[in-house]
Formats: structure tokens, sequence, C-alpha cells
């Protein structure tokens, strides 16, 4: 019987990682030919990420499913590349991980799988969407991951009923909105970037 690995790249932040975890049980729940590899991102003034054990609510049986790579560090780019916004810092710290993460899963292809067990895919977060790159160079189907929280979520599955109802711009509205997800009304402007 074929196996099918799925190597999950997370963003460094606790926020993203414990939800792609989550994501990961579930498919390795679902379909007992599922192994996982989560990419982790090691980062100095991050310690969580790097003593976070996302398998302690796994069961026992399926403990060899999973496999947590952590990447090494690398050096933070230079504040002249990032100085107008802390994002693209991230941004920045992201895309220097991409040999990495490039080089753990071609070690992963040459060493762990053979012909009854292939990778199938990357997911990524949508916050590492650079490594959309290293799976096309790898001949590998990549998807995107966007981690969120239930009210966000069906915020965001409000919007296009918000554009229907909307007679004029969000930012020019002057009564609170009604979203369904959310205990109170809100105010337009907690909507605008």
């Amino acid at each position: 019987m074929t196996k099918f690995e799925v190597v999950f790249m997370s963003y460094p932040a606790i926020g993203h990682l414990v939800p792609l975890v989550e994501f990961a049980h579930h498919l390795i729940n679902h379909d007992p030919r599922f192994s996982v590899t989560i990419l982790i991102i090691t980062m100095p003034e991050r310690p969580i990420l790097n003593t976070y054990s996302p398998i302690h609510d796994a069961p026992p049986s399926s403990l060899h499913k999973y496999r947590f790579i952590h990447l090494p560090a690398v050096d933070p780019p230079s504040p002249d590349q990032f100085e107008s916004s802390l994002w693209l810092l991230d941004a920045l710290l992201i895309e220097k991980h991409r040999p990495h993460v490039k080089q753990a899963i071609t070690n992963l292809m040459e060493t762990e799988l053979d012909s009854d067990r292939r990778l199938v895919g990357i997911i990524t977060d949508m916050f590492c969407t650079s490594m959309i790159d290293v799976a096309n160079e790898l001949d590998i189907p990549c998807y995107v991951f966007f981690p969120s929280t239930a009210t966000f979520l069906g915020f965001m599955l409000h919007l296009p009923i918000l554009d229907t109802q909307l007679t004029t711009e969000l930012a020019k509205l002057d009564t609170d909105l009604v979203i369904p997800s959310f205990a109170n009304p809100v105010s337009p402007s907690c909507c605008l970037l």
C-alpha cells in the first residue's frame, strides 16, 4: 500500500504553528496512509517555538507518523533592508530560510521516501508563500494554509455580503457594522488597515 508524506511549513509564531499541527493531526487521523514532516523556523527570540511539543496529544500508535525538523537559524536581515516595516523583516527572514527548506525537503526525498512512500505535497503558511517557489523548483504541489480564529473567518465570510449591502465606502460609514460572528457591533474604523 502506497503511503503519502506531506511537508508542512509554519510561520514562526505559536498562533500559526499550533493550528498547522492540528491540521496535520486531522490529516493523519483521516487517512492512515499519511505521515507528516513539519518544518519549524528556529528563532532565538521566540523560544516557545523551539520548546513546543506538538505531539503530546497524539496517540502513541501514531507518533511514528510525525517528523519535526527545526531549520537552522539564519542571520537576520540588515536594518536598512526593512527600515520601513517590521512585516518586511519577517518576510525577509522567511525568504532567507528558503535554502534550508529546500535542503530539508531534498534530504527527506533522498533518505526517507521510496516507491512505497512518496511526497504528495507541501502545505505552507500564508506568510511563507515564498516557499511556493521551492515547491515549484522541486516539482511538488503546494497549498497555502490560512490559520484563522472563528471570529475572523466569520468576518471574512461576511465581507461579500457587506459588499452587496453597502452603498458607500467602508471608511465613510457612520454606523457600526453588525457581523454575525461578533458578539457586538463593530466600528467601521476597526475594519480598515
